[in-house]
């Protein structure tokens, strides 16, 4: 019975080491929450999106930490949709983007959440200028073949007759 104790001990503290290696290891952030939504875990990463050192963070409410708006519920399956957070400064554009997925026992309560935070600030930033020069490309096409129209249009009506003109003889 001991060796089967140690077995299971060895095992465990081998698979925790496995999982702190993979959260040390992302690059995007990670954040596990009890059910009340306090926060339970953060890699450092998330540390660094949020800002906040893991003392000021553990034990915080998800909502408070990641400034989502408080009029917002956690459906009663833990489901939510990706959402695009806005952490951007006067300065500096900086976005990211939360994955929610509700944390289940066997038997079917939820015990809490795990939030994936990826920096999506180059992927916009990216967007918004594509879409910027579209924008500019539609506009410097748009101009020249309006006047074109209006000469093609005067063309189409036929020639002006001057003999209604008093000041033209």
């Amino acid at each position: 019975m001991t060796d089967e104790l140690l077995e299971a001990n060895a095992t465990t503290e081998a698979e925790r080491r496995k999982l702190t290696s993979v959260l040390e290891n992302m690059t995007d952030g990670v954040i596990a929450t009890d059910r009340t939504l306090r926060v339970i875990l953060m890699n450092d990463q998330a540390k660094d999106i949020v800002e906040w050192m893991t003392r000021e963070s553990s034990g915080r409410n998800l909502k408070i930490l990641l400034a989502l708006e408080t009029t917002s519920m956690i459906p009663e399956d833990g489901t939510m949709p990706p959402r695009l957070l806005d952490f951007s400064s006067e300065d500096e554009l900086f976005l990211v983007r939360a994955f929610f997925s509700p944390v289940k026992k066997h038997s079917g309560p939820i015990t809490g959440m795990i939030i994936v935070l990826h920096d999506v600030t180059e992927q916009e930033q990216v967007e918004q200028d594509r879409r910027e020069f579209v924008a500019n490309v539609s506009h410097e096409l748009r101009t020249p073949l309006t006047t074109m129209r209006s000469y093609l249009e005067a063309l189409a009506e036929g020639p002006i007759k001057m003999r209604n003109w008093p000041h033209v003889s």
